[in-house]
């Protein structure tokens, strides 16, 4: 079966304009129609298919079917003419001319030099009423159809690509499908997925990719022991949390102090909870238990939240504070504690006033040492929590960039897909060009100044519009992104550090966030582009790009040399010492006096 499609432009007239609208001298944008196209045949014309316009553009797409429903009649090619309605009535109709068979041979997106670009004369009782343009006609080519998975890979014309490939490999892949492919890493699913995991935490280190740091690992993780005559490797497991990602992030800095600590003082306090005993003899063994497990689930997910890659959750953090602690603050009585704690401390008899002997004060003093040991946890928290200037840890701020960069790659991926369903497939992606300089939103702003929106809330103006210059295919725009999110920004955060991130990727990301937020208020004559959800697909993407500016911006970069004072500074320097020590002379002496004492 051959698909057809068309795509054509309903040129205005003024029998096109209605009579409100005429008498009012206004010629409106957007002139609601209905377009059918229609195969002439000798008998009886067959209808193909209608489309309503949008800007006067319009979309028609059919089979060889369609025009060969009379077994009478064959067509190889199909003699389409047109039928234009305003609601019920008829404006006009081009059955006078029809596209030229020459057309049909291959789709062509035409402009204005192009031989093949059509003009229908449109008429109704003899008289002109307008044209259609066709502006791309012809043959629809067939994607190749791919086999049914097999394993976890899929085929493609004898090639076996993973379903969950690399950016390379979705390069190796013919035109035409890489766009429907995502290059996104699920946790767990595929073979190699799951042996990097399990490398991970074993070397505390994501080494893909990078032999030399697969073998310091190794190296560092396997201490070689010589015991009788042989050698054996001893593990040594990670003292925190610290498996690395692609970019290199970790649990470091702050964070992983306060988690090593949290670690180190809980696992002592886990092992005192399960000692304990009750003091009060009336008490339910079974609330004894179960208050017991409470708090030790309580403790270990609060240990996991502490050491969880990119920054513990705050809000989670403090409900497991909460409900072990209550409301507690720095200044109340040392006794006083809720919570969990406190049903812990009652339905167990944990009180002064009921110990009798040494044995019975150890127990309460087990208590104690956990209540402390989560009391000293909490404020370490909220000295962690606590804003010193001195911008985010790198180890941190990597994970959750190389989180906001996998984000990225996967919505241009997304916007690709959804380009592909509304038909601006990979060929005309390249031909539809973007003019930033035009981009303005609608309706325009009060102010009269901005241009549009950007992510974070700030107006872009017109003026700084202007500047955006040259225009640009949206192909080379969201292969642009694709590749500096896959390729050059992980690159550069690897190599370049503070340095690389602070300077690179936070310029480059704002010039993509500013340039997909243009694109997407760009009235570019392409009824495909303008469809809501591809303009929702860009911004998307823009907001996409903030959040990786946002996160690069957190990172403050380290001092790169001090600037030395030239002769000038110095001479300031001394003129402002001379004037102050004439406003107060009793400087010199206090000076004078501390010299002599020094002696």
């Amino acid at each position: 079966m051959t698909t057809y499609r068309i795509r054509g432009q309903v040129l205005k007239n003024e029998k096109l304009i209605p009579e409100a609208e005429k008498n009012e001298k206004l010629i409106p944008e957007v002139v609601p129609l209905r377009v059918e196209a229609w195969d002439k045949d000798e008998h009886f014309d067959d209808r193909l298919d209608s489309s309503k316009t949008d800007l006067g553009l319009f979309d028609i797409e059919f089979t060889d079917e369609d025009f060969n429903q009379d077994t009478q009649e064959r067509d190889w090619i199909p003699d389409v003419f047109f039928r234009v309605y305003r609601g019920t009535d008829l404006v006009g109709s081009t059955v006078e001319a029809d596209i030229p068979g020459i057309v049909w041979k291959y789709f062509l997106v035409v402009s204005q030099q192009s031989p093949f670009l059509t003009l229908l004369p449109m008429k109704l009782n003899g008289e002109n009423t307008g044209s259609i343009q066709i502006l791309a006609a012809g043959i629809v080519p067939e994607p190749p159809t791919p086999t049914k998975p097999l394993n976890g890979f899929q085929i493609y014309n004898d090639n076996v690509v993973d379903i969950l490939p690399t950016v390379e490999n979705v390069a190796s892949i013919p035109s035409g499908r890489n766009s429907a492919l995502v290059t996104v890493d699920n946790n767990g699913g595929s073979l190699q997925q799951i042996v990097d995991n399990a490398l991970g935490q074993v070397l505390c280190r994501s080494s893909k990719n990078d032999p030399k740091a697969f073998l310091d690992s190794l190296t560092k993780t396997f201490t070689p022991q010589e015991s009788n005559g042989r050698i054996t490797y001893n593990w040594t497991p990670c003292s925190y949390n610290t498996v690395q990602t692609e970019l290199g992030g970790t649990v470091s800095g702050a964070q992983a102090s306060l988690y090593h600590r949290t670690k180190t003082l809980l696992d002592d306090a886990l092992r005192q909870l399960d000692k304990l005993y009750a003091l009060n003899p009336a008490a339910d063994p079974q609330n004894m238990e179960a208050v017991r497990s409470v708090i030790r689930t309580q403790i270990v997910e609060l240990i996991n939240e502490l050491g969880t890659q990119g920054g513990p959750r705050t809000q989670r953090v403090d409900s497991l504070f909460q409900l072990l602690l209550g409301d507690v603050e720095d200044n109340d009585n040392f006794d006083k504690v809720g919570g969990q704690l406190k049903d812990l401390a009652e339905i167990f008899g944990l009180t002064r006033s009921r110990v009798n002997n040494v044995d019975e004060e150890q127990n309460f003093s087990n208590y104690l040492i956990i209540k402390d040991s989560l009391l000293s946890i909490r404020d370490s928290w909220n000295a962690f929590n606590a804003d010193t200037g001195g911008g985010a840890y790198i180890g941190t701020q990597l994970v959750l960039l190389s989180q906001a960069l996998s984000v990225v790659a996967e919505s241009v991926q997304e916007t690709y897909r959804i380009m592909d369903s509304v038909f601006l497939g990979p060929a005309e992606r390249q031909a539809v060009w973007i003019d930033f300089a035009k981009a303005r939103q609608n309706p325009p702003n009060c102010d009269g100044k901005s241009a549009f929106p950007l992510p974070d809330g700030t107006q872009y103006t017109i003026g700084e519009t202007k500047q955006l210059k040259p225009a640009m295919t949206i192909e080379k725009l969201l292969s642009w992104t694709l590749n500096w999110s896959t390729k050059e920004a992980p690159t550069i955060a690897i190599a370049g550090g503070k340095l690389g991130i602070a300077k690179s990727i936070v310029e480059t990301s704002n010039r993509l966030m500013i340039l997909m937020q243009a694109a997407s208020f760009v009235r570019v004559p392409n009824t495909a582009f303008q469809r809501a959800g591809v303009v929702r697909a860009l911004r998307d993407l823009s907001f996409q790009l903030f959040e990786v500016k946002r996160l690069a911006v957190e990172l403050i970069p380290p001092l790169t040399g001090e600037k030395m004072p030239d002769a000038d500074d110095v001479k300031d320097l001394l003129e402002d010492i001379r004037d102050l020590l004439r406003q107060n002379p009793d400087i010199l002496r206090v000076l004078g006096r501390n010299l002599n004492r020094s002696q």
